[in-house]
């Protein structure tokens, strides 16, 4: 593999037959990344949680998980038992009364330095 990445992503067209090493690095800087996923479905938080696990982290990171009311009734609390076991120890659980309360959770975990990262 290689040492390290030059620019944070590189883009494989369809059809060029693999993906190179440098294509497989993380990003060496921070990101903000956006995932909708329908609300009977878990697949997107999966894949969140999947690329949460491809960077380079603590085993012991602190993580900030927010969710409102609505959140909580729809698809229930965190199953911490269901969790990567790096990921188990720092998580901090916000039950936001509503999504407006829910925004400025998050808002303030990303200004949050001492987060690897926030859902």
């Amino acid at each position: 593999m290689s040492e390290s990445c030059s620019t944070p992503f590189h883009v494989v067209p369809f059809g060029t037959g693999g993906v190179s090493d440098a294509a497989l690095c993380p990003p060496a800087l921070p990101t903000q990344q956006e995932f909708f996923g329908a609300k009977n479905d878990a697949a997107a938080l999966s894949f969140v949680l999947s690329q949460v696990m491809a960077f380079p982290h603590d085993a012991g990171c602190r993580w900030l998980w927010v969710q409102d009311r609505e959140t909580i009734r729809l698809k229930g609390r965190p199953f911490i038992h269901g969790l990567p076991r790096e990921l188990t120890t720092g998580l901090v659980h916000v039950a936001a009364p509503c999504a407006k309360d829910a925004l400025f959770a998050l808002e303030e975990g990303l200004r949050c330095r001492d987060f690897a990262f926030v859902l």
